[in-house]
């Protein structure tokens, strides 16, 4: 079975996002690691706790949804809500 690699998911998400964590200020940098290991942390839980425990197709419509509002926040957050 593989195996995920959570310290590149970060680093993933900081290109994503635009961030270095070079150019942040200590506490920022404390701050967001803990934020994106919160966030996966929860995902986690809801995925084991919630999906994990659905029918199939409910599980899929749920997972849908749930990237419907992120997709939604992240445009919020740029500006170009529909």
């Amino acid at each position: 079975m593989g195996k995920v690699d959570l310290e590149k998911q970060y680093q993933d998400y900081l290109k994503r996002m635009e961030l270095s964590e070079d150019r942040m200020h200590p506490a920022q940098r404390v701050e967001t690691r803990r934020a994106f290991m919160g966030g996966y942390g929860q995902s986690l839980a809801v995925m084991r706790d919630q999906v994990g425990a659905m029918p199939d197709n409910e599980a899929i419509e749920c997972m849908e949804d749930m990237w419907s509002q992120i997709g939604k926040f992240w445009l919020k957050e740029a500006g170009r809500e529909k």
